[in-house]
């Protein structure tokens, strides 16, 4: 999972989830004219940029350094690489102010395709670059902006405004996209966004589901309970009964949620697990398919992480999809 549905021009579009960065520095090099304060020394540095959903990559390499000088007071910019994402825009130019350095302002947005700014070639905008310090944007960011890496499954975080997820790499961490004030940033995963779950039991997250205070997340033998905003979380563990013994699931799709009850197949049966209110707003576990138990002896153990499970509103009903016998696709429903 790393692709994102979206709308453009209300056409349905499939594309990546967020925006690698450039992985190349562009030129810069002082030319004769302009008003650049001299003799100063500027860097650059760029990033990929998709206008319909604001979102912005990781910056590039810096530049090398152009120092002006007495009548060159002006920086062409050449080389700058064009994204091979279909979403990529725009391209984002950055500049430290004369003399500065480690921190880079807004300087020029330019299309995707142009790879110069010199005023050569019919630019528009076009270069070079002579802009006022004091004319400079908003601050580069960094660090916050990298792509989400190949995700196990990744589900909507209310309580936190965000996306929280686990990666096929890492199934024992959950990660969560950034937010600033104001606005959302569900393409962005800063790589410190990480937090480990039962590390030392060995299990592995494979499923998730929100509810309006909480998040329950599902092992292949063991559910947690996530409360809080990061970086204050309360991570406990959901036990079965009164026996207080794990259950988990097979997979994401297996895990039917109505309302405030989720209900799911595991080994010897199907289990629901409910939100109660009470001072820790927990969860309490029952087994449900007592009556139907002899069914799961014919399960497809080999091939039960293919098991589906949903809610038919319409039928109110909850529908499970196992494979049985020798069949390794769904063909049961129970």
């Amino acid at each position: 999972l790393n692709l994102k549905y979206t709308y453009k021009a209300g056409v349905p579009t499939v594309e990546a989830w967020g925006i690698v960065a450039p992985v190349a520095a562009l030129t810069a090099a002082v030319v004769a004219g302009g008003t650049l304060g001299q003799p100063l020394a500027y860097t650059y540095r760029y990033a990929y940029y998709n206008s319909v959903t604001g979102h912005e990559s990781e910056p590039s390499p810096v530049s090398n350094v152009a120092t002006t000088s007495p009548g060159n007071q002006q920086i062409a910019l050449t080389v700058i690489a064009v994204s091979p994402d279909p979403q990529v825009t725009h391209k984002r130019l950055y500049r430290t102010t004369g003399g500065g350095a480690g921190i880079w302002l807004f300087d020029e947005q330019i299309p995707v395709a142009q790879t110069t700014y010199n005023g050569t070639g019919g630019e528009a905008p076009a270069g070079p670059d002579t802009l006022a310090d004091a004319s400079l944007g908003t601050e580069l960011e960094e660090f916050v902006n990298t792509p989400p890496p190949t995700l196990r499954f990744a589900i909507a975080w209310p309580q936190a405004g965000r996306m929280l997820a686990v990666a096929e790499a890492t199934p024992n961490v959950i990660r969560w996209s950034d937010v600033i004030v104001g606005r959302l940033k569900p393409e962005a995963w800063p790589e410190e966004n990480l937090e480990f779950v039962g590390l030392d039991m060995g299990d592995e997250l494979i499923g998730g589901l929100a509810f309006t205070d909480s998040v329950l997340l599902f092992g292949r033998r063991s559910i947690w309970r996530i409360r809080g905003v990061p970086p204050q979380l309360e991570i406990q563990p959901v036990q079965f009964d009164k026996q207080r013994t794990a259950i988990g699931a097979f997979s994401q799709h297996s895990l039917a949620q109505v309302d405030d009850l989720v209900v799911f197949p595991f080994l010897d049966g199907a289990y629901t697990v409910g939100r109660y209110v009470d001072v820790q707003g927990g969860f309490e576990t029952a087994r449900l398919s007592r009556a139907i138990d002899d069914l799961w002896a014919e399960r497809n153990q080999v091939n039960v992480r293919r098991s589906h499970a949903v809610y038919s509103r319409t039928a109110k009903q909850i529908r499970m999809w196992m494979p049985s016998g020798s069949n390794t696709e769904p063909t049961r429903c129970l």
